[in-house]
């Protein structure tokens, strides 16, 4: 056959790599039709964007999500870290938990300019 003969294809074939997300697995086992979940899928990316090849588009989109985890997880740790070094101090006489950063914020508050005052607090 030329290439101007040849047959279009009529079936596609899907498979899992050993890498992917457990999550497709369980998206696929939750479906009671692949075939039709698919083509709802296409549909509705078509329809928001346009039939460009997007092949690259999943190493990108994993590539992402791993940039926001281990970004999520740089801020919490931050957070973390944060709040060990939160200056605190425990007065025994009267049993109370001194914050010595909300002291300075007091004090910074103090420096409010007139014009910084909303009118109905003047």
């Amino acid at each position: 056959m030329s290439d101007t003969q040849k047959k279009k294809r009529t079936v596609y074939s899907f498979g899992l790599k050993k890498t992917d997300s457990p999550i497709i697995k369980e998206f696929i086992e939750n479906q009671t039709n692949f075939s039709e979940t698919v083509r709802y899928l296409i549909y509705k990316y078509v329809s928001e964007n346009n039939t460009a090849d997007i092949s690259y588009k999943f190493n990108e989109l994993l590539f992402n999500n791993a940039m926001t985890v281990n970004t999520n997880k740089s801020i919490n740790e931050d957070n973390v870290i944060e709040s060990e070094n939160h200056d605190t101090s425990y007065n025994e006489e009267s049993n109370n938990i001194i914050d010595t950063n909300d002291t300075n914020d007091t004090e910074n508050n103090n420096t409010l300019e007139a014009d910084d005052i909303p009118d109905c607090y003047k």
